[in-house]
């Protein structure tokens, strides 16, 4: 048997002596004596003190039973040395054969030389003794499914507030039995720095790997957790200001949720699973947004920081692992609500510092109100384009080459049902719906089917949404499409009436350096040319192009390219741009072609509105390139596009701009440019986002009956404002006072413009010449009309105007003086 010796004190090593069976009568009688090995007893002769040495004779095993209990008491030291052993020997044995006369104790060190945790972890982000092999003491503070957190004990801490004083224990397995919370353990390993080989560039977390554990003591109090605060982490203070924590319990006395917890989706089954991570700020502090820069601490790939920007990556966003302790309960949270009392080990993963709620843990949730938002109704003058990505939006139909996802009719059916209500409740039906990861055309029209069958069972006005979508060239099925509002507005004039729709570069090629070559556009942008008509008569042509731009993945990916790109983020940096100058290229030909055409470009860009550093591809785009030095890829500095384009982001409230969350930052994806013409023939453009998606955890999809989570971007609706959609019915009355009146008094007449709406009459005015043989007297007016009136006792005409009459009423009160030229009985014309 083998056990620690201790620090102090005994140890006790209880032997058993056995027998195959029980003991016949009479007994079994024998002599049992300890006798050193490396071991030595506690002979004052010997050399040292390990064990106490026990000579016992005659003695016995009783008739009917088996077994007999010695026990050798080992004396604890603090000496680091050797494992030893000592042996247990039987002899003179009586009524039994023996067959194993000899046992042997082994006397496991546990004095050895121990390093501190805060030495091991050191004051930097990489351990000072990487690739060493160290003995640390800590208190378990956490198990995982594959290691462990232990913490140095608060009265061993060194002064350096650089340098954390805890550290996780990479077992690769199940922990060993005794690591449990609350014991205190001796870990021998090798200090490692781990990184993910999917992610090169993310900071190393320091652990221990290949770990041997004495377990030391148990039930010991666990550490006080640091506070995390509203200034600590400082949202404007480094990436990695919480690496001095690391490994270390930390406390949250109130998270606010910024980013919902994420999950697994079953396609087939349009389901979600859990995975109980999410991510939140300390209460108090703002929602981190996304920001221009390279990320930080990633390196430029090229050209240098600065010119090109440094994003911090919001240091203040915490990660939060609900079941990342062995045990802990999944917990599902929407954005804006609260997580009250956390406490937990402070892990380092996926590029975020992240706590993993203590197991037992008592932590709360509080419902933070958050439900699913409509935009604003449009006004009567207003007509509607928007932009949706329906994530992933496929049918039950296995299509052959395409390896894609096919839905059992009750997932589509579900989706469906999400789609229609979604855009017919919360979109507020568009005119025209641009729609991004829709699988094919057939998908689209049942998608188009089922919003009028939908609306038509509410009672809703059916949108008569005809479906517009071409095959593009992605790998996994998924194309750009058009709805288009078909219904009336007067006879049989539609909302929308559709000149056209054209896919642009289907076969424009990517060149390679190696000089193969690769289709460029993966969804190509699809132009829709439309009459939008209004039920006074007028009409607004427009245009819209619908886009779905190559994804930021492996963007920064260090990695070994192909087809001769040194690196896999090289290529992907150079297809990105080559798509935005292909898209700038597009909407700059057709200005060229029409300087008069109203456009809007809209879709998923996969690109922020500020400059990422890398590609600035919607400043391509839209006209607004930064300096070509600003970003690490070449020959993104060249504008393409004159006039500009207006990219409508900064319409909604600044906290409001956001289409989508990744780990745990606010950012746009989905935006709508707007060109000059268009901006110029309407009286205001602006967009809104329904929240449906974004804020809600991944298993909201789950749930039939409701619009939650169909995707995983919020759509952008944008509103146009027409001048020409505007009907006002205006009217005017003009009352005299007393009749008949003297001459040589005063006539007040009462005028009365009223706008009986349904819309506000812009430059409304009114005007009235006086009767002859009077002259003017005095005008009141309401507020905000701007008059004209002659002379006091002169005559001439009267006129008043307003740049905006709202429907209502405006009273006037107009006085006259009767000249002396009257005969009785005249008639005031």
């Amino acid at each position: 048997m083998a056990l620690a010796e201790g620090d102090a004190g005994t140890t006790s090593f209880v032997f058993t002596l056995g027998l195959s069976a029980p003991a016949g009568p009479g007994g079994v009688t024998f002599d049992v004596a300890t006798a050193d090995g490396t071991a030595q007893d506690d002979n004052p002769a010997s050399e040292d003190n390990d064990y106490v040495a026990q000579t016992l004779t005659g003695q016995t095993i009783p008739a009917g039973s088996s077994t007999y209990a010695f026990t050798v008491a080992v004396n604890g030291d603090t000496a680091v040395e050797p494992n030893e052993t000592f042996f247990v020997n039987v002899t003179n044995v009586t009524g039994a054969t023996v067959t194993d006369g000899q046992g042997q104790g082994t006397v496991t060190n546990d004095d050895v030389a121990i390093t501190p945790i805060h030495d091991v972890q050191g004051p930097g982000a990489s351990s000072p003794i990487v690739g060493s092999s160290v003995t640390v003491r800590g208190i378990v503070t956490g198990v995982r499914t594959n290691g462990f957190f232990v913490q140095e004990e608060e009265a061993d801490y060194d002064a350096d507030p650089a340098t954390s004083e805890g550290i996780l224990v990479f077992t690769g397995g199940s922990p060993p039995a005794a690591a449990v919370l609350g014991a205190l353990l001796q870990v021998t390993g090798t200090v490692a720095e781990f990184v993910p080989a999917a992610d090169p560039l993310q900071p190393p977390l320091t652990e221990l790997t290949a770990p041997s554990v004495i377990q030391v003591s148990t039930g010991n109090p666990l550490p006080a957790p640091v506070a995390l605060t509203p200034t600590f982490p400082d949202p404007a203070g480094v990436h990695d200001q919480l690496e001095r924590l690391e490994g270390m319990r930390v406390s949250v006395a109130s998270l606010t949720v910024v980013a919902p917890t994420l999950g697994s989706v079953n396609e087939p089954n349009a389901t979600a699973t859990s995975n109980g991570v999410y991510y939140g700020v300390v209460t108090g502090v703002a929602r981190p947004f996304r920001e221009a820069g390279i990320a930080a601490p990633d390196p430029a790939p090229s050209g240098s920081i600065p010119p090109i920007p440094r994003f911090d990556s919001n240091p203040e966003r915490i990660r939060v692992d609900s079941d990342g302790l062995a045990g802990g309960p999944l917990t599902d949270v929407k954005s804006g609500d609260l997580v009250l009392n956390l406490v937990g080990p402070l892990d380092y993963t996926f590029r975020t510092y992240s706590i993993l709620p203590d197991v037992p843990g008592a932590f709360t949730v509080t419902d933070g109100g958050r439900v699913a938002t409509p935009i604003a109704a449009p006004s009567a003058r207003e007509f509607t384009v928007s932009g949706y990505n329906l994530e992933r939006f496929f049918d039950t139909v296995n299509d052959p080459g395409i390896g894609e996802p096919v839905l059992t009719a009750a997932a589509f059916d579900q989706r469906l049902a999400k789609a229609s209500l979604g855009i017919r409740d919360f979109l507020r039906a568009p005119d025209v719906l641009g729609v991004v990861e829709v699988e094919n055309l057939s998908t689209l029209q049942a998608l188009a089917a089922r919003i009028s069958a939908d609306a038509i069972g509410a009672g809703q006005p059916d949108p008569e949404y005809d479906a517009y979508l071409v095959e593009g060239n992605d790998v996994g099925g998924i194309d750009v499409g058009f709805l288009v509002k078909t219904a009336p507005v007067v006879g049989a004039t539609p909302r929308v009436e559709v000149v056209s729709v054209t896919q642009e570069g289907a076969g424009t090629l990517f060149v390679n350096p190696d000089a193969s070559t690769e289709l460029l556009n993966d969804r190509p942008p699809l132009v829709l040319d439309a009459i939008v008509h209004h039920a006074n008569g007028a009409s607004f042509p427009l245009a819209a192009i619908v886009v779905h731009q190559r994804s930021l993945n492996g963007v920064n990916d260090p990695r070994p390219g192909s087809n001769g790109w040194p690196t896999t983020g090289e290529r992907v940096r150079a297809k990105r741009l080559a798509q935005a100058v292909f898209l700038a290229d597009l909407i700059q030909a057709r200005q060229i072609a029409d300087p008069t055409e109203r456009l809007v470009v809209l879709g998923d860009y996969n690109a922020f509105e500020v400059n990422d550093g890398l590609v600035d591809a919607m400043g391509v785009a839209d006209g607004t390139p930064v300096p070509d030095n600003e970003t690490a890829v070449p020959g993104d500095g060249v504008d393409l596009v004159n006039p500009d384009l207006d990219n409508l982001f900064d319409t909604p409230p600044a906290a409001e701009r956001y289409s989508y969350l990744f780990d745990g930052n606010a950012q746009s994806l989905d935006h709508v440019l707007v060109n000059q013409d268009l901006i110029a023939a309407t009286l205001a453009q602006r967009i809104e986002h329904p929240r449906i998606n974004a804020d809600f955890p991944e298993t909201a999809r789950n749930a039939a009956g409701n619009v939650l989570r169909l995707s995983d971007h919020d759509p952008a609706v944008a509103y146009f404002e027409v001048l020409a959609f505007a009907t006002a019915d205006l009217s005017i009355t003009k009352v005299d006072g007393t009749d008949p009146v003297a001459i040589g008094a005063q006539l007040a007449y009462t005028i009365t413009v009223a706008n009986a709406g349904p819309d506000t009459a812009t430059n409304a005015s009114w005007s009235d010449l006086l009767p002859a043989g009077t002259t003017f007297v005095s005008l009141t007016a309401p507020g905000g009309w701007t008059c004209s009136t002659p002379a006091v006792g002169a005559g001439g005409t009267v006129s008043c105007s307003l740049a905006a009459f709202a429907p209502g009423n405006a009273v006037f009160t107009l006085t006259v003086a009767i000249g002396p030229g009257f005969a009785g009985g005249a008639q005031l014309a």
